[in-house]
Order: structure tokens, then C-alpha cells, then sequence
């Protein structure tokens, strides 16, 4: 009889493991993301998933900015020169803004003026700073509350900086 037979050579490509650094970050600041995907020479492509509904990146080393406070689910899909992926997903957070704000009342001459911290900021971050500058070139205060004794009647422009345990 006839015998007819073939010989093919299959062959099995490392899997592409990929990775990412980042630095959590304030509400409007960049955050930067940084391929660690392995083996380096193998990797050539990269699909960022910032998970906020933006349209995804492309890029190796990548930046993005949300415009929103809170954790994200952000996913990097490595492509190796062989067609093949791996997936990772970490959570990222961008904290958020502390919103100043303050109470005052006016008062007569030689009184001095109490001023009550109205602000807030989303938990689990905390208002961690606060720094008055009372507008009449004296030196800046920095406590949660405040009060300042004027030397001459007038209207003065308050400033109230107020600072996360963030740093935000």
C-alpha cells in the first residue's frame, strides 16, 4: 500500500507578562502610567483601559487625566511580536480637592474678627492643612480656626488655603 504522511513543526511563544507602575494623584493633575511589561524586547504592543469610559491608549509609557475624584480600574493589555496578550488591572486612585470655604461677621474697631472654617472634602481624605492670610500684610496664620485684630477699620480680602492629608 500507499502511505502518505506529513510533518509539521509546532511552535509554542512565551506569554507576554504585563505590568504597569503608577502614582496615585490629585483631581486635574496628570498621572502618569509606566510599562513594566516582560520580556521587554518581545513587547510591542500596549492597549491602556483608564476606566473612566475615555477612549483607550496606545502608548508604551502613557498619561492620562481624570476629571473626577475616586478609585479607577485601570487595565494594560501587553502584546508580544507573536500576537500574543496578557491582561492586568490595578486600582488607581485620584484623591480630591478639599473645597475652602468660611464664616465671618463683621465687627466695630479694636475687635477682633473670628473667622469659622466651613470645609470639606470627600472621606476617607481629610483636611489636614489651613493657612489664613488675613489681607493686611500680617503674617499668615495656620490653624483650623482663626481670629485677627485689625489695626485700622476697612474691608480686608481673606484668603483661606486649606490642604488633604494628600496633599491635594
Amino acid at each position: 500500500g500507499c502511505k502518505d504522511s506529513i510533518s509539521k513543526t509546532a511552535r509554542v511563544f512565551c506569554l507576554p507578562v504585563a505590568d504597569f507602575s503608577f502614582t496615585d494623584v490629585c483631581l486635574n493633575q496628570i498621572m502618569n502610567f509606566v510599562d513594566l511589561s516582560m520580556p521587554t524586547d518581545s513587547v510591542t504592543g500596549w492597549s491602556w483601559n483608564f476606566g473612566d469610559g475615555s477612549p483607550s491608549g496606545t502608548g508604551q509609557n502613557i498619561s492620562h487625566t481624570y476629571t473626577n475624584a475616586g478609585p479607577y480600574a485601570v487595565s494594560l493589555i501587553a502584546t508580544s511580536n507573536n500576537g500574543c496578550k496578557d491582561t492586568i488591572t490595578k486600582s488607581v486612585m485620584v484623591h480630591p480637592l478639599p473645597d475652602a470655604n468660611f464664616n465671618t461677621a463683621n465687627v466695630c474697631d479694636g475687635s477682633s474678627v473670628t473667622f469659622a472654617d466651613l470645609s470639606t472634602i470627600p472621606t476617607p481624605d481629610i483636611i489636614q492643612l489651613w493657612g489664613w492670610g488675613f489681607g493686611d500684610g500680617s503674617p499668615a496664620y495656620i490653624n483650623q480656626t482663626a481670629s485677627h485684630l485689625y489695626s485700622a477699620p476697612g474691608s480686608y480680602s481673606v484668603k483661606l488655603v486649606t490642604v488633604s492629608n494628600f496633599g491635594c
